[in-house]
């Protein structure tokens, strides 16, 4: 019943600090990842690992803004990781090609096709273009997590 009744961990650290003549600040916020592990834990009614619906949809419901804010972190952390080794591969394919192409003797080269130099423009072509347009929406995600909403 005690435990029920008793102060948030903040005001308690802050009752403790003003006993002890200390104003030390705070201890820091938790990572984003650790927010996400407690709050599927506490959805986690019946601790089998995985949320089933009414499970998701009670930790939904009790999302609050704030709390948003870990879930926007990750996902667009991941989205980063996600566009950084596909670009990765996409440059080291085109890479290989062009590597290919230039290593055969002239003697050993087919003419150039005009529609296999058109078909590697267009993959150059697209490979910026998805590059542009990842960065504008890394952009946005960054403005709109630090606006908080």
């Amino acid at each position: 019943s005690s435990r029920r009744h008793a102060p948030p961990s903040s005001l308690r650290e802050a009752c403790a600090r003003s006993r002890r003549g200390t104003d030390s600040p705070p201890a820091p916020a938790p990572s984003p990842q650790a927010r996400l592990s407690e709050i599927f834990v506490v959805a986690d009614s019946n601790r089998d690992g995985a949320l089933d619906f009414n499970e998701f949809a009670s930790m939904l419901s009790t999302l609050s803004q704030d709390a948003l804010g870990p879930l926007r972190e990750t996902r667009a952390a991941s989205l980063a990781r996600l566009l950084n080794v596909t670009l990765e591969m996409t440059q080291l394919t085109l890479a290989r090609e062009l590597d290919s192409a230039a290593s055969r003797l002239p003697s050993e080269r087919p003419r150039a096709s005009p529609a296999r130099l058109a078909q590697l423009e267009r993959c150059v072509d697209r490979w910026c273009d998805l590059g542009e347009q990842a960065e504008a929406t890394a952009a946005a995600v960054r403005e709109e997590g630090a606006g908080g909403g």
